[in-house]
């Protein structure tokens, strides 16, 4: 879980840019729909990772 966080993260900078937001201002909503959606896109089953 902590690294696809850190996938997150690194995505986070590119996903704002894209939606004309400022990471340092995001409001809670913000986020919780950037996670959302980057979820939708990077499915935990597609990943390399193996299952536990």
């Amino acid at each position: 879980m902590a690294d696809r966080f850190g996938l997150f993260q690194e995505d986070l900078p590119l996903l704002c840019r894209e939606l004309r937001l400022e990471r340092n201002e995001l409001i809670f909503n913000d986020y919780t729909t950037l996670i959302a959606e980057w979820l939708k896109e990077n499915n935990w089953w597609d990943s390399d990772e193996e299952s536990v």
